[in-house]
């Protein structure tokens, strides 16, 4: 499959080199409106540069789009991408608002071609090792309380070097929507569908430099009576790797600097997994992308594999919107929309 990088900023490069390295992809292009990142990405990839996203969509060389563009230009992106029959792999989030969402939702399912979600942290080992395990050791008891904390830096020079950074009409929101999004997914993986939430939100450290978020706490009522917690920050001196902690009734398990620790009453914890050292990118982004996209392009190859669809992030994605309707009114419970 032939693909399309589309946005060459941050991310960019990271989903070019997982589909170097693919087995089942190829580069064929870098697309950026800014003529020296396109220039840039097409000599690093060996590919062509494309400058406009018509061309990318008129273009019958190209199979799949990668939409690694800003937060506001996702949906649109994506949906014209989808109708104009090109596969897409949609970097996060997914939508930045309820009709956006419904809109991206609406063309997924009309479209013949399929779309995958950049939610790559659970294809991690450690993830994938707790799913067997709540598969296959009943010893554990039910799960009752899911638990999420990040502590990341972004300062004002990170904020500075993109326009639509910080600003809640272009990003849609900071914290929770581009750094937290993944462990909130993940707390969701395990939970399932949130019920009801309620947040808070505020600007500490970046105050008076963006509009938008750099702290939040959040309460969640899952509709399977598990009760989740997740606090998060930008405001730290460093970033460090998220925390997942799964309290099951019976044994408590920590997902923590790439590992997976077991921790009962009474006994030391213990390691039951590791994830694999990122080979691109940065560490506290984990090595996901590599699995996850290679996932996806062995899937329209062969079309046995399973892959991270639209719909499975559905459940993380409308928690966020709901999270920040609660922090914009002050804390209220806001019923997350089904």
């Amino acid at each position: 499959m032939k693909s399309c990088i589309v946005g060459y900023g941050s991310i960019g490069p990271i989903h070019a080199n997982a589909v170097k390295m693919s087995e089942f992809g190829e580069i064929e292009a870098i697309c950026d409106v800014r003529n020296s990142r396109a220039d840039q990405g097409a000599v690093q990839m060996g590919c062509r540069a494309i400058y406009s996203f018509e061309d990318v969509l008129k273009d019958p060389c190209i199979d799949v789009v990668h939409i690694c563009t800003p937060h506001n230009l996702h949906v649109e992106m994506a949906c014209q991408a989808l109708a104009a029959g090109k596969h897409v792999v949609l970097e996060k989030p997914v939508a930045i608002t309820q009709n956006e969402l419904q809109k991206l939702i609406d063309a997924d399912r009309k479209s013949k071609a399929e779309l995958c979600v950049s939610l790559q942290n659970r294809t991690n080992i450690c993830v994938r090792k707790m799913q067997e395990i709540i598969k296959s050791d009943s010893s554990i008891g039910k799960l009752i309380g899911v638990s999420g904390f990040l502590v990341w830096n972004r300062d004002a020079t990170y904020y500075n070097q993109d326009a639509w950074r910080g600003n809640w009409k272009t990003e849609g929101g900071s914290l929770l929507c581009n750094q937290a999004v993944h462990i909130i997914d993940l707390m969701h993986v395990f939970a399932g569908n949130a019920k009801r939430l309620r947040s808070s939100i505020s600007t500490k450290a970046m105050d008076g430099i963006i509009e938008t978020e750099d702290t939040a706490d959040v309460l969640i009522e899952f509709e399977n009576g598990v009760r989740g917690i997740f606090f998060g920050t930008n405001a730290y001196v460093t970033s460090n790797p998220n925390v997942l902690e799964l309290d099951f009734e019976n044994v408590r398990f920590r997902y923590a600097d790439q590992a997976l620790y077991r921790i009962e009453e009474g006994a030391p914890a213990t390691v039951v997994a590791t994830d694999v050292a990122p080979q691109i990118g940065k560490n506290v982004w984990g090595n996901g992308h590599l699995s996850a996209i290679e996932q996806f392009y062995r899937h329209l190859i062969l079309g046995s594999e399973n892959y991270l669809t639209l719909e499975s992030a559905l459940p993380s994605a409308k928690s966020i919107l709901a999270m920040y309707e609660s922090g914009k009114s002050g804390g209220e419970w806001v019923e997350v929309d089904k």
